[in-house]
């Protein structure tokens, strides 16, 4: 149960190739709000080895991209998860499936022979500047085991069976994932909804920390 005065811990996990650093500018401006206990980013190359355990009653999940899929391994119970721009299935639930498909075994094989290209090629995609490249050394191996991954994943039914409130921000302006409106629509439930960000790609969160705190900030406040 939620109370007025209650102050909130949030969560926080990075996707697919980008650092967990992903999520600090965010967490900067929501860590000095009145209402907000606590903040961690957890770095999904350590979440086997560091997920929290014991989950207080007041907290509150945030997933960008794959970090959903690594939320939903955890099986932890929260007051909250709120889900930018990914879908329980990532592969099953875009516009274009077989495009999706293509694309995603496109990526694979050419993940094999050119890494740092089909990355460089992808941060373009999420809408991010040509010079941008991740600082901390690379684990290929473990970023294509992450792709194949994501391209299997079906956590559909764990999805629906989510006891807590879910907030999902999708964009039809997004290159990296492009959702299907009737698919997703299939999710909305009274603990589900989905609200859109119009013109936003798919690293919205690190390009516009603002706004993104902003649209966390007003979504817990909802709850209290």
């Amino acid at each position: 149960k939620v109370s007025r005065n209650m102050s909130f811990h949030l969560f926080f996990i990075n996707g697919w190739g980008f650092e967990s650093n992903f999520w600090k500018p965010t967490c900067d401006l929501l860590k000095i709000k009145d209402i907000i206990s606590s903040t961690e980013i957890l770095d999904n190359d350590s979440l086997n080895k560091k997920a929290p355990t014991k989950i207080p009653i007041n907290t509150i999940f945030i997933t960008h991209s794959m970090g959903l899929n690594f939320f939903l391994e955890m099986k932890v119970d929260c007051l909250a998860l709120i889900n930018f721009f990914s879908a329980p299935n990532f592969l099953g639930f875009q516009k274009d499936f077989d495009k999706s498909k293509k694309s995603f075994d496109l990526m694979l094989n050419k993940f094999e022979q050119e890494p740092d290209k089909v990355l460089r090629k992808f941060f373009n995609n999420c809408g991010m500047h040509d010079n941008y490249f991740p600082q901390k050394k690379i684990d290929y191996k473990k970023l294509k085991d992450q792709l194949i991954k994501l391209k299997n994943d079906d956590f559909v039914n764990k999805f629906k069976g989510l006891n807590f409130k879910v907030l999902s921000f999708l964009s039809e302006n997004d290159r990296i994932f492009q959702p299907s409106l009737e698919k997703f629509n299939s999710l909305v439930s009274k603990k589900h909804t989905i609200k859109f960000i119009p013109e936003a790609n798919h690293a919205y969160p690190l390009n516009q920390p603002k706004m993104t705190a902003k649209l966390i900030y007003d979504f817990i406040r909802s709850l209290s």
